[in-house]
């Protein structure tokens, strides 16, 4: 259809003009541009950073024969050289918060919380579900009757196993930007 080579005027509405730019939407809100408070995550990190660390210096595992615990029958996680792992990635989820306290939305940042939480979490599960195969290793290695060896999982495992959740937590929260 061809546009209308006449136009009737009314005195109260404007006159049309063909080709004009049809008024446009406002422009949304940046979102880069919108504050975003990460202090709650970066608390987080720092705080599950410094548990998971204070975690690999405690008792993981703990072996008793016969009820009783003979030396040496409880292990830190420093002393396994997992916990070496584990002291590492809290290192690493503690700079990370702080940058966060310090208002940095750097993409690294979260990508540093997430990895450092799950190599936390993975170490310290994989240490929990492997505690029942020391107990069946010692009962081969010395010949101990079956059922007379046990093993109790300690409160490092649980402390770094939190912490671990608590930087996964904060990863998965942190508002970052790209570069």
């Amino acid at each position: 259809m061809a546009p209308p080579t006449t136009v009737e005027l009314h005195d109260d509405l404007p006159e049309p003009r063909w080709g004009a730019a049809l008024p446009s939407a406002p422009a949304a809100a940046d979102p880069l541009a919108a504050p975003v408070d990460n202090r709650p995550c970066a608390y987080l990190a720092v705080a599950g950073a410094t548990l998971a660390a204070i975690g690999a210096f405690q008792v993981w595992l703990r072996i008793s024969v016969a009820g009783l615990n003979p030396p040496g029958s409880a292990e830190t996680g420093w002393a396994g050289g997992d916990g070496r792992s584990v002291v590492g990635a809290a290192l690493v989820a503690g700079l990370a918060g702080g940058a966060l306290l310090l208002q940095r939305r750097d993409v690294w940042l979260k990508i540093a919380l997430l990895i450092a939480g799950g190599v936390t979490f993975v170490i310290a599960l994989v240490h929990m579900v492997n505690a029942g195969s020391k107990a069946h290793d010692i009962q081969v290695q010395f010949g101990i009757p079956s059922g007379d060896v046990r093993a109790q999982i300690g409160a490092g495992l649980y402390m770094a196993m939190a912490g671990g959740a608590a930087i996964l937590a904060a990863g998965l929260r942190a508002r970052t930007h790209p570069a």
